[in-house]
């Protein structure tokens, strides 16, 4: 196929081959584009996958061949039946996001027993940063999934950000929980940014902390940021409490924001329509900000200094 789409992924000269070759079913499929999204898309995907009624072997590489800021990956998984539950894991795969080399741990554990996926050791690795993987997803809120951060460099994710004119730099540490995952998932995080940056202006330390587990489709949100200087005591540039409502259709945001000493560097990128080379900074303390993403409804004083 020259081109198949569904949504905003799709996937260009597409070939599928699957045929029994030793009491295994070999299936083979690659395409030259496989795109998820303007920013996020991978060239010359080669899957190769071998089953039977014992085992599931997988491997996965894909390379857009650049010489330099290139993107490629090879993934394995072997897994194999024993007792009624598949297990298995990743063996020798690795990820280059970009030029960003990410390395997955051979001793991890994957299992499913039907009802569950348990995850055991599951490690990514970015220089000295890590994010690793442990708990189980299914529909009981008993079980839970926590994904923990230590020193995880975030410029990673700024491939996916770009359209947002959004880059970011830090480091993230410390946890996020889920439960129920494979039910009514519900999370709780209490995120931890060192040295926050966004788009080449320092914020300071941030604290995210988000969780949904009061109500179903309400998220309470408390962030704040921490910066200091050399010549100023700490302070706080921006503080949000609140909620959101993401699948709401009549309100998405409820939410109290306070600025102190903001950058006005920080928005610039967002004003550029009507402002440029902006200088000074931003302070508010009774800033509200109700109604939906796409309108959102914005009220108090702001003052802006120098």
């Amino acid at each position: 196929a020259q081109k198949i789409g569904i949504g905003s992924i799709s996937m260009e000269n597409l070939f599928l081959d699957s045929r029994v070759r030793e009491n295994y079913l070999n299936t083979s499929i690659k395409t030259s584009l496989f795109k998820v999204s303007d920013s996020m898309q991978f060239q010359n995907v080669d899957l190769n996958a071998n089953t039977n009624n014992q085992e599931i072997n997988c491997g996965l590489t894909f390379s857009d061949k650049k010489q330099q800021i290139q993107t490629s990956g090879i993934i394995n998984f072997k897994s194999i039946l024993v007792g009624g539950i598949l297990q298995g894991g990743f063996e020798n795969s690795e990820l280059n996001i970009l030029g960003n080399r990410i390395t997955i741990n051979n001793d991890n554990i994957i299992s499913y027993n039907g009802n569950k996926i348990s995850i055991l050791n599951f490690l990514l690795q970015k220089d000295k940063g890590k994010i690793q993987v442990d708990g189980t997803l299914s529909k009981e809120k008993e079980d839970k999934l926590t994904i923990d951060f230590d020193n995880f460099d975030i410029s990673m994710f700024n491939p996916i950000l770009k359209n947002a004119n959004i880059a970011l730099a830090g480091q993230i540490n410390n946890t996020i929980t889920f439960r129920s995952i494979l039910g009514s998932p519900f999370f709780t995080s209490n995120l931890v940014v060192d040295s926050l940056m966004l788009n080449n202006n320092e914020l300071g330390k941030t604290f995210l902390n988000i969780n949904n587990t009061a109500t179903s489709g309400e998220y309470f949100v408390n962030v704040k940021m921490l910066h200091k200087t050399k010549d100023i005591a700490q302070y706080s540039p921006l503080t949000a409490t609140g909620f959101l409502y993401p699948e709401s259709k009549t309100q998405n945001l409820n939410l109290a924001i306070s600025m102190q000493n903001l950058s006005l560097k920080v928005i610039e990128n967002y004003i550029s329509s009507f402002a440029s080379d902006c200088q000074g900074t931003l302070n508010t303390r009774n800033l509200t900000v109700k109604g939906t993403f796409n309108q959102p409804n914005i009220h108090g004083n702001l003052v802006f200094n120098n």
